[in-house]
């Protein structure tokens, strides 16, 4: 953006500061609205939290239930 400089600061001060740019947007919804590949992921997250806990535990360590 262009303009004056207390222009700009007022704006800064009104933006959001979580803001993203459209691509963002964009990739962000594309990655929200692909169910299928969240699916495989959560089953991949899964299956590592299982081999970390039986790990852990045959390390010695305390696992709680999950």
């Amino acid at each position: 953006m262009v303009g004056a400089e207390p222009l700009i600061g007022a704006l800064f001060k009104l933006k959001d500061s979580y803001n993203l740019d459209m691509i963002s947007q964009r990739l962000a919804l594309a990655a929200l609205t692909d169910i299928p590949h969240m699916r495989r992921n959560v089953e991949k997250i899964k299956a590592t939290r299982v081999r970390l806990a039986a790990a852990l535990t045959a390390a010695g360590h305390m696992v709680y239930p999950f």
